[in-house]
């Protein structure tokens, strides 16, 4: 168990510094959700299934999701004018 929890830690690092030195917003969102779900993850470990429900929800799916769309509308706009 507790190899695991070190494991599943030296991802969430590693996750968490490829989300702040990606450049290109498109990867760095996906990359958000990657995270977001490895966060899921850490949440179970540590017996906490709400949170990681939670988390994997809101971190994993509508953040990016928001994120994408946001920046689709965005570049649509920068193309009319």
């Amino acid at each position: 168990m507790r190899t695991l929890l070190v494991i599943n830690l030296l991802v969430v690092v590693i996750a968490a510094t490829a989300v702040v030195f990606t450049r290109n917003t498109t990867y760095q969102a996906i990359i958000l959700s990657l995270y977001g779900f490895i966060l899921a993850a850490l949440f179970l470990i540590l017996h906490s299934p709400d949170v990681a429900m939670a988390q994997g929800v809101v971190n994993g799916i509508i953040i990016p999701l928001i994120i994408l769309l946001s920046l689709a509308k965005v570049r649509e706009r920068e193309e009319i004018k």
